[in-house]
């Protein structure tokens, strides 16, 4: 046997073991023996991607395509490692050569489906997740991104039945799990007491009560309360939390943030400034991080992510800390026993909602948002409709909240004001699908599709924000209400018109509207709806001052006062840890606009 290859085979056998330092070794010493050993280079490039060093491993499978191999597993491996630098262009083609050499290499063909999805070439996606399913009909990663892609193309039935169906296959179905619960969210037809049922089946299967963390002995230094979140980044929650951040008393807290964000970005670089400590956890285990949290000796764990993407719920489940809290990032409870309390308000939560949910519900005065509008924003501009265009109705929001029902209760009120139009914004809307789905409803409704205007994503966020020129009045989507649109709307002089529904997903609009002082555009039901539209829209005067005066009536709010909404949350803090709370400022006093 050759020097290289007993290498090799030191090297296989350290990484067996889980010794990916003695296998690293190993397998250098096997290529430097022999450049040429093309398994030698490939399997170096495994331990380099299983030590999360994803440009080296790169390299060295790439070298082992260089040297020789034709293997449907090397290139699909190279595929894996280009996916997640996000070189997506060159990973599609390392699937595709894996598939001419093994057409039935399912890992190749479900990672083909994740990056297409995401291009949205759904046609396509799914003739490879459907071939993978007809080799293995319980691949539960196969069904979960079938459910993604159900979703994305507005198919929320068929998302449900895929996700249940991925929860059952997976051994380890907690994405699938989120995936359904978040999906539930946006399904008018199910009622907010079976969300919530499912939300708590969810937390009762997993294991059982995490026995109770006491809390340590501070001697008088300040509360530590770590944040975690997969949106740490240019994201909605960034807008929220980078106030907190900023308001916190340091003399009686001290804040760690654990990013859970694969990607990070001038955003990050700030929330990172803001923080006392910032741990970056997305490649570490739940236990991994959990050892973290108790060297860090938190008090108070927060979770900005509820079941949305990228979410560390699996750490929560098993008591990571001994006060955990959930917070902003996702609109209902997160049906885990472990989870102590949700921050929210009296209007977004009124007292019935206590039933329908597993956490303590904290009402905070003053509303659970607090918003920091993006520094350099564009000027807020004239009203359309004032200028002689057509009136204008809008609505900036994810198009999975703007259901059928949804559309048509907008057809009516497009049909009701004369002349006038329906603008959507939405990053689905690059999908000619979704397009014509939209069309197609909004059409069998009576509005023709000239009266119809769909876009897709802009080219920046200034104009992003810049699009709101075009709206006179925004409309928001119900069961599943806009956050951060309504906001975005709100800070360009566009008012929205929102329905207050029997769930928190339904009345984060009644709560903003009510906070910046537009009581009067709360609907609660759909024929108000239209009826509040086409009046508003009749009262171009004073949709015209409103233009000029919302952002300084938001700016002027509660909703962006950072250092009273951290004082509030503070003493929230206070209590869960029984500690004194410190003296409350006054509160906004809330009056309704003009």
């Amino acid at each position: 046997m050759g020097r290289a290859q007993s290498h090799f085979e030191e090297g296989a056998a350290a990484l067996q073991r889980g010794d990916l330092a003695a296998a690293r070794a190993a397998f250098e010493a096997t290529v430097e023996r022999d450049p040429s050993h093309h398994e030698g280079w490939h399997q170096l490039g495994l331990v380099h991607f299983r030590s999360l060093v994803f440009e080296d491993a790169v390299h060295a499978i790439e070298r082992a395509v260089a040297e020789g191999a034709r293997d449907a597993r090397v290139y699909t491996n190279l595929g894996i490692a280009l996916q997640h630098i996000n070189r997506l262009d060159e990973a599609l083609e390392r699937y595709g050569e894996a598939l001419q050499l093994d057409p039935d290499r399912v890992s190749a063909h479900t990672n083909c489906a994740a990056i297409l999805t995401r291009r949205f070439e759904h046609a396509e996606a799914e003739v490879h997740l459907r071939h993978v399913l007809r080799l293995e009909p319980e691949h539960g990663n196969a069904w979960n991104n079938l459910g993604v892609l159900f979703r994305d193309t507005l198919r929320l039935e068929e998302a449900v039945a895929a996700f249940k169906k991925a929860v059952t296959a997976s051994s380890d179905p907690a994405l699938a799990h989120s995936n359904h619960l978040l999906t539930l969210n946006y399904l008018p037809g199910v009622t907010a007491s079976e969300v919530f049922d499912a939300h708590r089946a969810y937390g009762e299967g997993l294991s059982p009560q995490a026995r109770a963390l006491p809390l340590r002995d501070r001697e008088g230094g300040p509360v530590r309360v770590g944040y975690v979140s997969g949106d740490l980044r240019r994201h909605s929650v960034a807008f929220f939390i980078e106030p907190v951040l900023a308001s916190h008393d340091r003399s009686r807290f001290h804040v760690t943030c654990y990013s859970n964000a694969e990607r990070q970005d001038a955003v990050t670089a700030k929330l990172r400034e803001l923080s006392d400590e910032w741990r970056d956890i997305a490649r570490l285990s739940n236990e991994a991080v959990k050892d973290l949290i108790a060297d860090d000796q938190i008090d108070i764990l927060v979770d900005l992510s509820g079941h949305s993407a990228k979410n560390r719920l699996g750490l929560f489940a098993n008591r990571a800390a001994p006060v955990q809290v959930t917070w902003l990032g996702y609109p209902n409870t997160t049906g885990l026993r472990s989870m102590d309390y949700r921050l929210t308000d009296a209007i977004a939560d009124p007292e019935s909602a206590d039933a329908l949910h597993t956490e303590r519900l904290v009402r905070l005065p003053g509303g659970f948002h607090c918003y920091r509008p993006a520094p350099g924003s564009p000027p807020v501009g004239p009203l359309p409709a004032a200028q002689g265009q057509p009136f204008t109705f809008g609505s900036f929001n994810n198009l999975l909240k703007v259901t059928d029902e949804v559309l048509a209760c907008w057809a009516g009120v497009v049909k009701a004001v004369p002349g006038s139009r329906l603008l959507l914004k939405a990053y689905q809307l690059e999908n000619a699908g979704a397009c014509e789905h939209v069309l197609k409803v909004l059409q069998s409704h009576g509005v023709e599709a000239e009266r119809v205007i769909l876009e897709g994503w802009a080219a920046g966020f200034d104009d992003h924000l810049a699009q709101y020129h075009r709206v006179d009045l925004a409309l928001d989507p119900f069961p599943y209400n806009g956050t951060t649109t309504t906001l975005e709307a709100l800070w360009m002089g566009v008012p929205t018109i929102t329905r207050a529904g029997d769930r928190h997903a339904g009345r984060v609009g009644a709560s903003l509207m009510t906070h910046v002082g537009l009581k009067g555009f709360i609907a609660d039901s759909d024929q108000r709806y239209a009826a509040l539209a086409a009046y508003l829209a009749s009262d171009l005067e004073r949709l015209a001052r409103l233009r000029k005066s919302t952002r300084q009536a938001l700016f002027a709010s509660g909703l962006c006062d950072g250092d009273r909404f951290t004082r509030e949350l503070e003493r929230s803090y206070d209590d869960f840890v029984g500690r004194e709370r410190a003296p409350r400022r006054a509160t906004h006093q809330l009056v309704d606009g003009v």
